[in-house]
């Protein structure tokens, strides 16, 4: 079941279990790695927002400093020095600005959809259920891991190579975006999938790409630092008590295992800084490919069960990282891919699982790898989960209040003084 169908049955399980509790009675599918929402404290802006002034801030700057030395801290030093990061973030600045107005409109709207009773199946229907769910603490409490059990029974019922085959084709998802948001490239599916023209052709192509690590990169399995081996054994200790506190039994040899498969993983992987290269990251491989480049995996069974049977071109992202993982799929002990599986689906469910799990995870992906000291309000985190799981009818819904068409009118007269702009200046090249 991939992360969308995952949505539908959290929705839709809690919803009929505890129909009895009133509005807000179901489950949904979490969101992951979300901006945080908390107020931050910026510099005063400037009076001047017209001429050589426009989108420059001179109380930030911090004109003691020579540009030539640091010229961050020339632009940014005042603002920098009295910027406030709010405990339930990692980091902040004038996107976060930005973000926060968003988010107020997106209140807003959200408040509206609330207090409404929509019709059945509509798109205001979706995000109202979908919100309610996503903030019913107790109803998920009380659901316990039940949401997840098929799958885990799912896993636990694989008896060969190619019944794991068909799990692993069937849970990729266009879950990556390769080239948009450098933040959007890791995926705990074996592999990622993004779609978009390829970078040796006019063709659009799925491209498939690394994925199956619960840390963020390959760095943190294969680094010597000290750092860097005490997050691995916080990674471990989370395995564990993750797979304890869902009843999985034998919870310390499993998380052994788990974190043997992934360190073999990370090995496969390409660096960041070559996958970051996007002129060679790319390699178009024909079905008949992935068999003669990347043996230990069933590709024809895979792609079938990823909903890609037709498919005859794809672009292999790091190549070499698809060969390595492929050989492990063949090559590892078939329960530590089992272990493997029920781990993940379990860690990329925390936020509708029981508090506990929940708890869990941010301690580690919050407080330990990011220096969040504080998690954020429900409803805060409910609103970046209807974002991410049904960001589209969330989108059309905010479209048709802040977006009229006279908005759209402009919008597309700008469009087309800069594209006449840059005909102009392209003409004007010697």
């Amino acid at each position: 079941m991939n992360r969308t169908n995952m949505s539908a049955a959290l929705l839709a399980g809690t919803a009929l279990a505890l129909a009895g509790l009133g509005a807000g009675d179901a489950q949904a599918h979490p969101a992951k790695r979300h901006a945080a929402h908390a107020p931050v404290r910026h510099a005063a802006a400037p009076a001047t927002r017209g001429g050589t002034a426009m989108g420059i801030n001179p109380a930030s700057m911090d004109t003691a400093v020579k540009p030539g030395d640091d010229f961050n801290l020339y632009a940014n030093g005042k603002w920098q020095a009295a910027a406030v990061i709010p405990a339930d973030r990692s980091s902040t600045g004038a996107g976060y600005t930005a973000f926060l107005a968003t988010e107020r409109n997106q209140n807003a709207l959200l408040a509206q959809i609330l207090a409404s009773h929509p019709a059945p199946g509509s798109i205001e229907a979706q995000i109202k259920d979908y919100y309610s769910a996503y903030v019913n603490r107790p109803a998920i409490d009380a659901s316990g891991i039940a949401p997840v059990q098929p799958d885990l029974d799912r896993y636990a019922a694989i008896t060969d190579k190619a019944g794991l085959t068909r799990v692993l084709g069937d849970q990729i998802e266009s879950d990556l975006d390769l080239f948009n948001n450098n933040n959007d490239m890791s995926t705990e599916n074996l592999f990622g999938l993004f779609i978009t023209k390829a970078l040796s052709s006019d063709a659009v192509v799925p491209y498939v790409f690394q994925g199956g690590l619960g840390l963020p990169d390959r760095d943190y399995y294969l680094s010597a630092s000290p750092k860097m081996a005490t997050t691995r054994g916080l990674y471990k200790t989370y395995i564990a008590d993750v797979l304890t506190a869902a009843g999985i039994g034998d919870a310390a040899a499993r998380a052994d295992r788990i974190m043997a498969l992934e360190t073999k993983i990370a090995a496969a992987h390409a660096s960041k800084a070559d996958t970051a290269d996007f002129t060679t990251g790319g390699t178009l491989w024909t079905r008949a490919d992935f068999a003669a480049k990347a043996p230990g995996i069933d590709w024809p069974a895979f792609f079938s069960a990823a909903h890609l049977g037709n498919q005859q071109t794809f672009d292999a992202y790091s190549p070499g990282a698809i060969t390595g993982i492929a050989a492990l799929v063949a090559s590892e002990p078939l329960e530590s891919w089992k272990d493997w599986l029920a781990f993940h689906r379990l860690n990329a469910n925390t936020d509708v699982l029981p508090a506990a799990i929940d708890t869990l995870h941010f301690n580690l992906y919050g407080t330990a790898l990011q220096g969040v000291t504080a998690q954020r309000p429900r409803e805060k985190r409910a609103l970046a989960a209807l974002n991410s799981d049904i960001g589209y009818a969330l989108g059309r819904a905010y479209v048709d209040k802040y977006f009229p068409q006279s908005s759209k009118s402009e919008i597309q007269g700008m469009s087309t003084r800069i594209k006449a702009a840059f005909a102009q200046r392209i003409r004007g090249i010697d």
